[in-house]
């Protein structure tokens, strides 16, 4: 699984409900969507990652990444 951030195309925000039900339905697990700037936010199985680009209502799709800052303390080079 990768996580991913879907941004929903502006003329579908109005419509982000069922464009969620079709994330859903092509394998997304959502964990959660933020209606006021259509974005949705979840996991899915990598080779379903291109799925989600051609899925009527999505402007883009981009993996999310996480990163850790060091504590204030370390020794940073």
């Amino acid at each position: 699984m990768v996580d991913v951030v879907v941004s929903i195309d502006d003329q579908q925000l109005q419509a982000m409900s069922s464009v969620m039900d079709r994330l859903r339905e092509a394998g997304m697990q959502i964990d959660e969507s933020m209606e006021a700037i259509g974005t949705v936010v979840g996991r899915i199985p990598a080779e379903q990652l291109e799925v989600l680009q051609h899925i009527d209502g999505v402007a883009h799709v981009a993996r999310s990444g996480t990163f850790q800052i060091p504590p204030p303390d370390s020794d940073v080079l």
